[in-house]
């Protein structure tokens, strides 16, 4: 057993799962099988698996009725019309790939676990809203690990599947945007995108042993920031940044130049990028720029008056290879800075 399905374990008997209960011990091992050895469950395994968890952590019925309703309603859950069989051990395991001509429009490699995705990401964004009101939402949350299991795997793919060449500490930040740009690729609209991605994070991240109170604050800070977020929190990588343009910021960029055409406040490296290579690279420019004491989203040393014509591919890897090339130099702040300024004057001449 690996050091995380173990912890994950640890947590689950400290919750109130009895290793002297058999019935526990084997939705317990079901689960960690999907959660980080990647078996495929039927829906009728993970409700039992949920049912079983919620059963030994919930003592007052009621609140456990109202989670497992919960969930059944938003989606992560099944209720089987009657009992089946288990599935083959040796059934095939979750294959996380686009590649696929046979799975066309999947994301995560089979609609079903794309589905679990999205209605997985949809619940928790739920609870983040409501669950001051409904407080049995809570033990629906935690019980999200059992019912939405698969996904876990899933994430550990995703992360494992990620170039070197992204810095590794951010790889697992930006979960969350990974999934969803796998979603996007494939042709899924913003909104499923997004769920799809929030419900990966959220199931492998309780998989892991995050708190279900800190998921929900990942989740809460993704749904938008506030001016220099971003920068204040480099350890939350935002899929849809919010910027806010503030009379500071105003104030510091002045007037748009006279005379030129469809003038807008223009980030040199842009804020969020389309989703694929462009968004990768995007992503480690930021990066790049925050190790440098430099906000990405407000700050001025990105941002320039500039005609509003989009941001190109080539012209976002061209910024990123010098800024990378800037870092492994060894180059100073100073002369970081001068990158973006740069083509931010040929932004502005176009």
């Amino acid at each position: 057993m690996s050091p995380e399905a173990r912890q994950f374990a640890h947590a689950a008997i400290a919750r109130g799962m009895s290793p002297d209960n058999p019935e526990q011990m084997a939705a317990l091992q079901n689960t960690l099988e999907a959660q980080f050895q990647g078996r495929n469950l039927s829906d009728a395994e993970r409700y039992s698996n949920t049912e079983v968890f919620l059963r030994a952590i919930v003592p007052d019925p009621q609140q456990r009725q109202l989670a497992m309703e919960s969930l059944l309603e938003g989606g992560v859950l099944v209720e089987p019309p009657a009992p089946q069989a288990p599935d083959n051990p040796d059934a095939q395991r979750v294959v996380v790939t686009g590649e696929n001509p046979d799975q066309a429009g999947t994301a995560l490699g089979a609609k079903p676990i794309d589905r679990l995705a999205r209605r997985t990401g949809a619940f928790v964004k739920e609870v983040e809203a409501t669950i001051a009101d409904k407080p049995w939402l809570g033990y629906a949350l935690e019980a999200v690990s059992f019912a939405a299991a698969p996904l876990a795997f899933v994430g550990q793919k995703l992360i494992a599947e990620t170039p070197v060449g992204d810095a590794i500490d951010a790889v697992k930040r930006r979960l969350s945007g990974i999934a969803s740009d796998r979603f996007a690729s494939v042709g899924y609209d913003e909104d499923a995108a997004e769920n799809g991605g929030t419900g990966v994070m959220a199931a492998s991240a309780l998989a892991l042993g995050v708190m279900p109170k800190q998921v929900l604050g990942v989740v809460a800070d993704l749904k938008g920031l506030r001016p220099g977020h971003s920068f204040k929190l480099p350890d939350v990588q935002a899929k849809y940044p919010r910027v806010v343009f503030t009379k500071e910021i105003e104030d510091a960029m002045g007037p748009a130049p006279a005379g030129m055409q469809n003038a807008h406040r223009h980030h040199i490296l842009d804020a969020n990028g389309q989703p694929g290579p462009q968004r990768a690279l995007v992503r480690e420019g930021q990066d790049i720029l925050r190790e440098y004491d430099i906000d990405p989203l407000h700050g001025t040393e990105n941002l320039v008056w500039a005609p509003n014509k989009g941001h190109s591919l080539a012209n976002t890897e061209s910024l990123v290879e010098q800024l990378r090339a800037a870092k492994i130099g060894g180059l100073t702040r100073e002369d970081i800075v001068t990158i973006p300024r740069q083509a931010g004057k040929e932004a502005g001449e176009r």
